[in-house]
């Protein structure tokens, strides 16, 4: 599953790509899974995107994505 924030601002338009991927073993009854992330920007004025760095991002928007992500996947009790 991918979950992608967009954010618009000064640096254009900026994809978060956030993947949840199952690493195939099960360890003490839960599974374990880890999040990749890509990112891709269209700069102001362009039609085309191109990936880039995680590190144009900050640690916070990425953590955002993350959890929205997450958020989307946890049980609803």
């Amino acid at each position: 599953m991918i979950h992608i924030k967009t954010i618009k601002d000064d640096r254009g338009k900026v994809e978060i790509r956030v993947s949840l991927v199952d690493m195939g073993y099960v360890f003490e009854e839960t599974v374990n899974v880890r999040y990749t992330v890509s990112v891709y920007v269209t700069p102001k004025g362009k039609r085309k995107n191109k990936g880039i760095d995680v590190s144009f991002c900050s640690p916070k928007e990425i953590l955002d994505a993350k959890l929205e992500l997450w958020n989307l996947l946890k049980p609803k009790i």
